[in-house]
């Protein structure tokens, strides 16, 4: 585990809660001494102990892991820097490209239509469960936070990534299946291609 991405994330994660470091251990049902080092980076949290801080901060388990380890973004709490409404439109733009509206999208991250509605106008700041989510649907975590290629318009953005996302799932698809049928497929694909080839001479 890499402690200074745990640390961080820790502090964030009690600070959106409104906990104290007294607080959050008396949860715990450990010292304020041992948040606090947890929180520098001095120590690692055991198994148990990371599974109680992902239950009190309502991680989904079969995700803690992944989550506790993998690095994401800091984002700003102040959002007078324009995160939150750049953060807004880039959420908007999503939801529209997929065609659904806020009650199915909020349905579909599992957060509640009046956080999504919050969101969209720049009330509400995205929590890191929200930006991991939204990051396993194939979307650039820095684009989603910090608005990377801000030259492009957001079609242009979700045209070029939705094709990486599809891969992706295919991906993932073609590693679960046996050595005979990868290649049926295999054989499958050269043959389309050579069509499309002969098509595009003709």
């Amino acid at each position: 585990m890499d402690l200074k991405i745990f640390s961080t994330k820790l502090k964030y994660l009690r600070k959106k809660a409104n906990l104290t470091q007294v607080q959050l251990a008396e949860m715990l049902h450990i010292s304020q001494a041992q948040i606090s080092r947890y929180e520098t980076g001095l120590d690692e949290p055991s198994e148990d102990c990371l599974q109680a801080l992902s239950s009190a901060f309502e991680i989904d388990g079969q995700s803690a892991a992944l989550f506790w380890s993998s690095p994401l973004p800091d984002i700003p709490k102040d959002s007078s820097d324009g995160t939150s409404e750049n953060f807004a439109r880039r959420l908007r733009a999503i939801r529209q490209y997929h065609g659904k509206s806020q009650k199915d999208f909020a349905q579909f991250l599992g957060i509640s239509q009046s956080l999504i509605s919050a969101l969209e106008i720049g009330k509400a700041t995205p929590d890191l469960v929200l930006i991991q989510k939204l990051g396993k649907m194939g979307f650039d975590l820095e684009w989603l936070v910090f608005g990377s290629h801000a030259r492009d318009s957001p079609k242009e953005i979700l045209d070029d990534l939705m094709p990486k996302r599809t891969m992706q799932q295919i991906q993932q698809i073609l590693r679960k299946m046996p050595p005979q049928r990868l290649d049926f497929i295999r054989q499958f694909l050269a043959l389309i291609l050579t069509d499309t080839k002969n098509k595009g001479d003709a």
